[in-house]
């Protein structure tokens, strides 16, 4: 089954308007409830949402190729936290590390999620090594699961493998462990 799937993808200063970041979700949400469904890759490999260009493209985030349910019409896919992130380069500012942001982004997007009807949410996890976390912009498994969030599979992936060990991100000894991804499923009427 194909699921309208919507990214919600602020949590960086880069990407602020005068309005919160959830406002603008629930603008954009609004706007795409009457348009064409899109697959949001839902276990189906022959519609599903494929990256063009692996990690490097934003479909990246929704490309779970196989690995994903079924996903119900009215999934959103969340991606892209970037905490400390305060211009438009790789670097990061550390002192917003742990601080919660990225967790209080999270459960703000599930309240709203919630309270307007969204089906289920669909995350891809990133590896819990602070830097790669960093670097990907991503969660780590734990903290979906820390809010009802089922992992329904999870896997090495060969190209963030490459770009973390290339860009001295992580040591080829911390793979597989420094590379591995995977896809969080939350069920709203689940948790209402």
């Amino acid at each position: 089954m194909s699921a309208r799937c919507l990214w919600a993808a602020w949590a960086s200063p880069t990407n602020w308007t005068r309005e919160s970041p959830l406002s603008v979700l629930q603008q954009s949400w609004r706007s795409t409830e009457t348009a064409t469904s899109a697959n949001c890759s839902s276990g189906n490999t022959s519609g599903g949402q494929r990256s063009p260009d692996s990690i490097w493209d934003p479909l990246y985030w929704m490309d779970f190729d196989d690995r994903a349910p079924s996903l119900p019409p009215g999934t959103i896919s969340v991606f892209c936290y970037h905490v400390g992130q305060l211009d438009d380069t790789d670097d990061r500012d550390s002192r917003y590390f742990g601080q919660g942001i990225g967790a209080g982004l999270l459960d703000h997007l599930l309240e709203w999620a919630a309270s307007t009807g969204v089906a289920a949410v669909v995350a891809k996890a990133s590896p819990s090594l602070r830097p790669v976390m960093s670097f990907m912009g991503g969660q780590p498994v734990e903290v979906y699961e820390e809010r009802g969030f089922q992992t329904v599979s999870s896997w090495s992936d060969p190209d963030l493998a490459a770009a973390v060990v290339e860009r001295g991100i992580a040591t080829a000894e911390q793979l597989p462990a420094a590379a591995t991804v995977s896809c969080c499923v939350l069920n709203l009427p689940e948790i209402r």
